[in-house]
């Protein structure tokens, strides 16, 4: 089941048809919008139309299905890049933030657990899994580096300073961070599962079917 879910979200399946490989590298997000309020962040971020790279190189570790419609993965990834634009108002650390421009983000040592709920449904004599929901969660993240552009406007040294901040803090940082990489995730698998997996017979899945 793991080499069918590898294929599934990752690699691609060619050989059932009415099945077309939806590339995962790059993946587009329109937008994400954040809100965080902690003793190190109280402030509003918008993503919009990011661009993930350095998905095609995850890595199904573990999968389990629960009651025959809940499956839970395990994914590896060695290094994700994203970029896009952002609009960011608040207080980040030690630093008063009003700004919009560009941004880079990369990831890296990155362990997230999958939970894709599911309904099964009979069509055409078959069984099917119509994919209900995907929730990800960040396991873990062994580094963190970002750049976000235009921080103080025109001033570069302050925008500079800032982000030499929040790298220097970064575990911090992925308080706020963590939620655009899930949704981000959570956005990419959903979309992935419901092209392949609600045209995928259940017997391809579980031979008992």
């Amino acid at each position: 089941m793991k080499t069918l879910w590898q294929n599934i979200l990752i690699s691609g399946i060619n050989d059932v048809p009415g099945l077309k490989w939806i590339s995962l590298d790059p993946y587009k997000v329109k937008r994400v919008k954040v809100t965080a309020n902690t003793s190190v962040l109280n402030v509003t971020m918008e993503f919009k139309k990011l661009v993930l790279t350095g998905l095609i190189q995850s890595k199904i570790e573990k999968v389990s299905v629960t009651n025959g419609e809940i499956f839970t993965m395990d994914m590896k990834i060695p290094k994700v890049n994203i970029k896009g634009n952002y609009i960011m108002k608040g207080n980040v650390l030690v630093l008063n933030l009003d700004g919009k421009g560009p941004f880079n983000i990369d990831l890296g040592d990155i362990e997230l657990r999958f939970v894709v709920k599911s309904k099964r449904v009979s069509r055409d004599s078959e069984e099917f899994f119509e994919v209900q929901s995907v929730k990800t969660n960040v396991k873990h993240l062994g580094s963190l580096h970002v750049k976000f552009n235009n921080l103080f406007g025109d001033n570069e040294t302050l925008t500079d300073s800032a982000n030499d901040v929040f790298n220097q803090n970064w575990h911090d940082l992925l308080g706020l961070m963590r939620p655009v990489i899930e949704e981000a995730m959570d956005a990419s698998l959903l979309d992935q599962g419901k092209k392949y997996l609600n045209k995928l017979p259940g017997r391809i899945i579980f031979s008992d079917l």
